[in-house]
């Protein structure tokens, strides 16, 4: 994924999909000190839209 460009979530689940993995979240590192959340965003809004930085995570399940 590009961190220069916001992207759906939806495109994130696609993409895990095709790798047979599951994403379920992320978490973007600038919202980390900022609680409840600290910058973890568990199934967001498909339609949402996300600007991703060379820090921030995508959480997701996966086997081995």
């Amino acid at each position: 994924m590009r961190t220069d460009r916001e992207v759906a979530f939806a495109t994130l689940v696609e993409s895990a999909r095709r790798r047979r993995e599951c994403a379920v979240g992320y978490r973007l590192r600038s919202q980390a000190a900022t609680g409840p959340a600290y910058g973890v965003r568990l199934n967001p809004d498909k339609r949402q839209r996300v600007r991703f930085g060379e820090h921030d995570w995508l959480i997701v399940l996966a086997e081995g």
